[in-house]
Order: C-alpha cells, then sequence, then structure tokens
C-alpha cells in the first residue's frame, strides 16, 4: 500500500509538472507570435525553443504515462497470479467451473459452426446470393416446384429483365461402362451457359460451348468424384471416352471439388441437346423443344444488379400472365405460366431445416446460460470464505472498483481455461458431425473457421461477463466491519442473488426439456406409422438391366425379372421375391381419372394426386401387403390392361363400392387411352414416406429397365447380400445392383433429419437438466452447512430427522417449482415456433409438459437428497458448541 501511495504521489507531481510545461509553451507561442510582427528578430531562434519545451512537455507526459500504466498493468499480472494460485488451491472448485461453463461454450461452438456451414456460408459460386431457382407453380393445387418447357423459358429469356441470365438442366440416370466396373450415376443435361453463369471454372480441362450444344457435339465433363473413381485423378482422362447408355463421350473437363450442381448425386454434365429423341427435324423435336406443354427442364436464373427477388417475381407473373393470353392451352391442368422464385440457398436448405437449426442453436444458447448460472452459484457461494479477504482489502483502502477488477480478472481466468477446454471439444464434436451419414444438406462442409473461432471468442468473453458480473458486484458491496466479525455469513441478498440464479437455470431447463420431449413424441410417432408393408427382414436391390431397346425388349425385361425372382427364392431362407419401379417415391402427378358408366363423364371426371407403379406379380405377397379384395397378377398377364389398385384410390373413385371387374382410364373423357380393368384392391402403402397421407395408386403387371426388387427373408437381410448379387448377376451377366438396403435402412435415412433434430435437442436438454441438479444440490449443501447450528438447536429442542429431513427437501424444491412454473409459461409462449418441426402432436401437448414438469421435480429431489441426509446427521453438541 505504501508502495503504491509513493507511485500516486509521484505521478501527481508529474502531473502538476506538466501543466506548468504547458503554461510556458503556450507563453513562448504568444512571445514568438509577437516576435514575427517584429522584423528585427529571428523568427528561426524562436520557433527551435518552442520546439525544445514541446518536447520536454511530451517527454514528462511519457513519463507520467508509463508509470500510472506500469502500475495498471502490474497490478493486472498481480491480479492473474494471485487468481491461477487461488484457483489451485481449490481444484474441485475450479475443474467444476471449467467443466461447466466448458460444455456450453462447446456445444454453441459446434452447433454454430453446423449453421455457418449449412446457413449461412455462400454456396460455391460466384456471387450466390443472387441466383434463384425458377420454378412452375400453382398454390392453389399445392404444386410449387414444376419444371417448364423450352419455348416458354425462350420466352422468359426474351422477356424479363430481371435476370442477367437463365439456365436450364435436366437430370437423368445412366449406366457407365468401359474400364472398370459398370455403374450407375446420375447425370444431368444442361445448357452450355450453366458453368458462367454459376462462376465456377472447372478444374481440368473447359466445360462446353454454345457452338458444342448446338451441334450436339458428344462432350462430356465429370465431377471430381467420378474422375477420381474412374480414371485415379489423372489428367490423362482428358480426350478419354466415357461411355453412357452405350453412347461415346469425349471428357473435356472435370469440375473442382465440393462443386454439386443441381445436387450431390450428379457426376457429369452433357449438352442439352443430346437428350435421347431429340433432332433438328422440327416433326422429331415437336415433343421436346417446341411444345410448350413438354415440361422438361429446371431453371436457375442470376438476378441483375439492385433487382430483388420480389422485383423480379412481380415481373415474371406479369410475363406468365401475358404468356397465358398469347398461348392459351386446351388443357385445364397446365400451369406452366405461373412461376415461383427461391433462393438456392432456401432451395438447398429447406424451410423445416433451417427452422431445426435455428431453434437447436437457441437451445445451446439456453445451456451456456445455465451454465453461466451455474458458475456464478459456484462464485457466491466461494465469496462466502473469502469475505474476511476482501474486507480486509477494503479496509486498507481498496475501493469497489479495484475489488471488482480482481474478481472480473478471477472470473476471467476461468473463461479463458473453459474456452480453451470448450474449444478443443468442439474440434472433437464438429469432426464427429462432418463425418456423419445423416442426409443433410452440406453437413459435410461444417469445419471450425474463421467465422467460428470469432464467435468462439465472443461467446467466451459474454459468457465471462455473464457469470462473473454478478458475483463480483454483489461481493464488492458489503461493508468491511462486517465480514471481519466471527461467524459472519453470506447475507440476504447474495442468497436471493443464488436462489434466482437457480430458478432462472430451471426455466431455461423446462423450456428445453419441453422442446425436447416435443421432438421426441413426434419421431416415436413417426417411427409408429404402419408403412403398409411388413418390414421385417425384407432386403431391396435396386437393379438395372441394360438390355438394348428392340421390339421385344419389353418382354426380355419382364422374363429376366421374373428368372431372377425365381432363382433368387431358391436360396436359403428366402420366402418372396417381388420388383417395383420405385419402392419409395416422392413424384406424383395429379390427373384426371375417368371412370366408366358414370351418368355424367365430365362432372365425375376428378383431378387428384395420383401414383401409378410397375409392379411383378410377386412383389405384393413378398412384402406382405394385404389383399382387400380380387386377385394378384399372374405371370402371364404382362403389359395387359388391368390395374390393382389401393383403397385410396378406391375410396376416390369408387366411393362405396367395390371397384373389381369395374373400369378407368386416365385423362377426361375425351381421352382416346383404352380403358382399364381393376382386378384386385390392396391395402395402402406409404411410399411418399410416414409423415404423408397414403395417396390414391394403381399398380400395372408391367417392368421397367430399373427395378427395385424386394427379397423377404427369415433370417438377417444382410447375411444373404453376397448371394444375391452374385445370383443376380448370373441370371443376366450386364445387371448392374445399384445398392442394397434393408426397409428399416430406407426408413432410416427418410426419417434421418427428424433423428438427428429430435437427440440433438435431448442432449442439450439432458446437459441443461444436469446442469440444474448441480446447481440445486449446490444451493441445499450451501444453506445446509451456513444453517448447521440452526439445525443442530432445532434437534436439541425436539424436532425428529424426518423433520429436518422434510425442511431441508421442502426447501430446496421450492425454487425448482417456481423454475418449473415459470419455465412451462416461456414453453407455452415459445414452442408454437416448431410446429413445423412436430407430427400429430400439438405445440401445448398437455402429455409432454405434465412429463417434462415431473421429471424434473424428480431430479430435484435427487439433488436435495443427499444435502437432506446430512442435514439429519448434524449433532446437537457439535453444532452448538462455541467456535
Amino acid at each position: 500500500m505504501a508502495k503504491l501511495l509513493r507511485r500516486l504521489s509521484y505521478f501527481l507531481r508529474l502531473r502538476r509538472v506538466e501543466r506548468d510545461l504547458v503554461e510556458e509553451v503556450e507563453f513562448h507561442r504568444r512571445l514568438h507570435a509577437e516576435q514575427l510582427q517584429r522584423s528585427g528578430l529571428d523568427a528561426e531562434a524562436a520557433r527551435r525553443e518552442s520546439a525544445r519545451l514541446m518536447g520536454n512537455m511530451a517527454l514528462a507526459r511519457d513519463d507520467a504515462r508509463s508509470i500510472w500504466i506500469g502500475h495498471g498493468l502490474d497490478g493486472i499480472r498481480h491480479d492473474v497470479v494471485f487468481a491461477a494460485r487461488s484457483l489451485r488451491r481449490n481444484v474441485f472448485f475450479a475443474a467444476v467451473s471449467v467443466v461447466t461453463l466448458g460444455v456450453g461454450v462447446a456445444a454453441n461452438a459446434a452447433m454454430f459452426s453446423v449453421i455457418n456451414a449449412i446457413l449461412l456460408r455462400p454456396l460455391p459460386y460466384w456471387d450466390a446470393d443472387r441466383l434463384v431457382l425458377v420454378w412452375v407453380a400453382d398454390p392453389a393445387r399445392n404444386i410449387h416446384e414444376g419444371a417448364t418447357s423450352f419455348p416458354t423459358l425462350t420466352d422468359w429469356r426474351r422477356e424479363s429483365k430481371s435476370f442477367t441470365d437463365l439456365a436450364f438442366w435436366q437430370e437423368r440416370a445412366g449406366n457407365i461402362t468401359g474400364a472398370g466396373e459398370p455403374e450407375r450415376v446420375v447425370g444431368a443435361l444442361t445448357s452450355a451457359n450453366l458453368f458462367p453463369l454459376l462462376g465456377v471454372p472447372p478444374l481440368v480441362g473447359r466445360t462446353f460451348t454454345a457452338e458444342e450444344e448446338r451441334k450436339r457435339e458428344a462432350v462430356v465433363v465429370l465431377s471430381h468424384r467420378l474422375w477420381q473413381r474412374r480414371f485415379g485423378g489423372a489428367n490423362s482422362a482428358l480426350g478419354q471416352i466415357l461411355e453412357v447408355d452405350g453412347r461415346p463421350l469425349q471428357i473435356i473437363g472435370v469440375m473442382p471439388q465440393g462443386f454439386q450442381f443441381p445436387t450431390r448425386d450428379v457426376q457429369h454434365w452433357e449438352p442439352a441437346t443430346l437428350m435421347s429423341g431429340w433432332s433438328s427435324k422440327p416433326a422429331v423435336a415437336e415433343r421436346s423443344w417446341s411444345n410448350r406443354q413438354a415440361e422438361l427442364w429446371r431453371v436457375v436464373g442470376r438476378l441483375a444488379p439492385r433487382v430483388a427477388i420480389g422485383d423480379a417475381q412481380s415481373q415474371m407473373d406479369a410475363i406468365g400472365r401475358q404468356l397465358a393470353r398469347s398461348y392459351p392451352s386446351a388443357d385445364p391442368d397446365f400451369i406452366g405460366y405461373r412461376t415461383e422464385l427461391i433462393p438456392l440457398l432456401q432451395q438447398v436448405t429447406g424451410r423445416n431445416l433451417q427452422i431445426a437449426l435455428w431453434t437447436l442453436l437457441g437451445s445451446v444458447g439456453m445451456v451456456l446460460l445455465i451454465a453461466c448460472a451455474n458458475v456464478s452459484n459456484l462464485l457466491l457461494a466461494r465469496g462466502v470464505s473469502r469475505t474476511r479477504e476482501l474486507s480486509i482489502r477494503a479496509a486498507l483502502g481498496a475501493g469497489r472498483g479495484r475489488l471488482i477488477q480482481q474478481l472480473l480478472i478471477e472470473n476471467s481466468v476461468i473463461a479463458c481455461a473453459a474456452s480453451i477446454a470448450g474449444s478443443l471439444a468442439a474440434v472433437v464434436a464438429v469432426r464427429m458431425i462432418a463425418a456423419s451419414t445423416t442426409p443433410i444438406p452440406r453437413l459435410d462442409e461444417v469445419r471450425i473457421d474463421t467465422t467460428v473461432l470469432v464467435f468462439m471468442i465472443v461467446v467466451s468473453v459474454l459468457s465471462g461477463l455473464l457469470f462473473g458480473v454478478v458475483p463480483a458486484w454483489k461481493l464488492s458491496v458489503g461493508r468491511p466491519l462486517d465480514g471481519l466479525k466471527e461467524g459472519a455469513t453470506d447475507g440476504r441478498p447474495a442468497l436471493r442473488a443464488r436462489a434466482t440464479l437457480v430458478v432462472v437455470e430451471c426455466a431455461l431447463t423446462i423450456t428445453l426439456l419441453v422442446g425436447a420431449g416435443l421432438l421426441i413424441r413426434s419421431l416415436l410417432l413417426v417411427r409408429s406409422v404402419n408403412a403398409g408393408f411388413d418390414t421385417a427382414n425384407v432386403l431391396v436391390a435396386r437393379v438395372h438391366l441394360p438390355i438394348p431397346v428392340s421390339p421385344q425388349w419389353r418382354y426380355q425385361e419382364w422374363d429376366t425379372f421374373g428368372e431372377i425372382a425365381s432363382r433368387l427364392e431358391k436360396l436359403p431362407s428366402v420366402r418372396g421375391v417381388g420388383a417395383i419401379t420405385n419402392l419409395m417415391t416422392f413424384d406424383h402427378a395429379e390427373e384426371a381419372i375417368t371412370v366408366e358408366g358414370r351418368p355424367s363423364p365430365v362432372d365425375r371426371t376428378i383431378s387428384v394426386l395420383v401414383n401409378t407403379a410397375d409392379v411383378t406379380p410377386g412383389f405384393f405377397r413378398a412384402l406382405g401387403i394385404p389383399l382387400v379384395s380380387g386377385r394378384f397378377f399372374t405371370a402371364q398377364e404382362q403389359n395387359a390392361r388391368i390395374a390393382i389398385v389401393n383403397e385410396s384410390f378406391a375410396r376416390q373413385f369408387f366411393p362405396g363400392e367395390n371397384p373389381v371387374e369395374k373400369r378407368f382410364k386416365e385423362g377426361g373423357p375425351e381421352a382416346k387411352d383404352a380403358w382399364i380393368t381393376v382386378v384386385g384392391v390392396v391395402g395402402d402403402m406409404r411410399r411418399h414416406g410416414l409423415e404423408t397421407r397414403p395417396v390414391p395408386e394403381f399398380f400395372f403387371p408391367s417392368t421397367e429397365p430399373t427395378m427395385d426388387v424386394a427379397i423377404r427373408m427369415d433370417t438377417d437381410p444382410r447375411s444373404l447380400g453376397t448371394s444375391i448379387r452374385d445370383t443376380i448377376r448370373s441370371t443376366y451377366a450386364g445387371a448392374i445392383v445399384l445398392r442394397m438396403q434393408t426397409i428399416d435402412e430406407v426408413f432410416g435415412d427418410l426419417t434421418a433429419q427428424r433423428r438427428f433434430q429430435a437427440w440433438l435437442m435431448a442432449a442439450f436438454a439432458g446437459v441443461a437438466l444436469v446442469l440444474s441438479a448441480v446447481g440445486i444440490f449446490g444451493i441445499v449443501h450451501f444453506t445446509v452447512s451456513q444453517r448447521h447450528r440452526e439445525l443442530g438447536l432445532r434437534i436439541a429442542l425436539g424436532a425428529t430427522r424426518r423433520d429436518v429431513f422434510r425442511l431441508v427437501v421442502t426447501y430446496g424444491l421450492r425454487l425448482p417449482a417456481i423454475g418449473a412454473a415459470l419455465g412451462l409459461i416461456g414453453a407455452f409462449a415459445v414452442t408454437h415456433l416448431i410446429d413445423h418441426l412436430l407430427f400429430q402432436v400439438s405445440p401445448t401437448d398437455p402429455f409432454t409438459f405434465a412429463a417434462t414438469a415431473t421429471l424434473l421435480m424428480a431430479v430435484a429431489l435427487l439433488a436435495c437428497w443427499i444435502p437432506a441426509r446430512r442435514a439429519t446427521r448434524v449433532d446437537p453438541m457439535v453444532a452448538l458448541r462455541c467456535e
């Protein structure tokens, strides 16, 4: 203290010298001004004297500042060393504080890294925020992502001033043969301006030009993955031939790693004019290039500078109205002129995923708040043992600011240690997330980058302030003499502050528990939905038969798939085999169905969402799909004009009657299609996903080149995977087995995003619950130690141990009960934000609210148990003994 006073006195003297120097310099400045007015005086000498005095003043000021700053830095250094020693003497307190806060920092850093990669980081295209997808839409019929025709696209290009350019593409799967194992991959037919529009140059070679597109040059650009897989990443791949569906395509370029458009599945790009059936002859081109109802192309555009997406949408709406007047359609279902613009990033991520990720970030923010409240409680509890130390410092002259500085520096040491530990944990968590196979867009791009590091630093600083300010202020406001008294304990203000922190913890925890409970209930309800078929021990193999097109190719496909089913059924443990074009599908058409014999055919023409598929005779038996009425197909009925319909189709088009032997046709009454006879009705299947209602479906006895073969077994489906693959290839030498999955894995992929959201929210809620339990335990334990003498007196006066136990537990449960009530009110107010993420569960589901409140109170009771048991063992003689 004496050293501090000496330095302060010296600093004040220097300040006085500085003021004297300033006054002297001002005097000489005025003198210099007068000298300049006199022609006989030396002006240069006056300027030199003024400069010398100014230099002396600056040196004096620097000396004073160096002494003061040096003392400040020395004090901070002393406080840091003292904090480190203090924490080393209290290892348990330091470890609990660092781990508690580190968990909150790690969770926030990991979650933000996910949001940064998926939602905040721009897509890997030039000026990606200006890219939009132009969809054909009809919101009244719930159609939002339709393709368009080439003539309409040409009109958009000519009339729209909102886009610098519009490009188009069409995805299609093809078989790659030649060197290496045959495989089926997804490619894209694109316009030549797609790559310049996206602004991504090729890694190797070049992309095709508009001239090559016009001349239908057989060229192809590869993805980085396909280049590595088929050619080992060698530059010699340029100029080589890639056979796709038997068509030789010359490789002219390779796109860089990470380039994905329109989806990650697309692995090569060809000129759009290479589409099958295209010709420069108008008669042939009528279907694909001249027909405005041939909606085959998806469109991406780049907004012009200073054009907002809303303005572009208004202009496209006006163009659509003009096109509808200029080219009226005879088809009432035609929607090709109405458009809907969607930003590319929004299209990639999807609305539900965005809501889920921001909800999860808010959840980890609550976890951090709970962690900060817990550490604040620990600091307030520890402050009781430091009351005498702080009182002595205050009595010796340390002001409140100096005490707050010391305490905040100690808290900063904890925050720094927690941020380091949390950062290491976040790195591990991020690597695990990036390696996850969960089908979430851009999840493989999750990493710790500069943005995440800045976020972690900000979170660490804010958390240090959050948990440190309240304890520092509370511990610095006491009176020195009170702290120097014997038996000084925590005052009522500090106790109220600690109780408030516990209430806040519990309120935040109950909000997280409610959110997690709603998501978990939704997940369980989704998984309990009846898929319409027996999913146990069923393996699904997607098989492609590259049979050359000929007059008999359809019959050859039917016979080949029949032979494959016959041979597979001879394998041990196989109980049934059948095939369908797509077991799970997300495409459905809205079309008119006309039922024969209706008195008013026009009035009876119903346009609804209808799905159709080709199946082999054994499909329904293999999957255990119930036959409601009628019969299944036979092997001799290939391509017959018969159909099996599902129950939704029967209810929609044959209400109150048995549709077997009834006839219908696709289209309106004027349609020239032949009538289709219904031979059977089967149960509904949820082939569009477990969360969507079954749509009307009808099935034909036919096959396509690519089919999903379903194999039912008595044992684990994976046990015969190799035998199944060998049997398929031995039946048809060129058969390609694209993938093999159990049905449980198929549905697992469909619910992967929901599962990711639910369990991540559950993990955050679990961490919050543990932290709240620690906080409840801490305040009850501390209260018992503070009321040690009181409890001893109660026992001495006749209170039973049960009374003491009830007293402590009642006090311990009062705070979480208040927090639970506040948390339920908060949850009731905010759970509507995740309404889009729920399935058959109300955001205010009473069961979930009651269950989470019960869980919190049960955990609180468990946290109070140990301190309450300790209170019952208080020895009255020891407690009442004078210290």
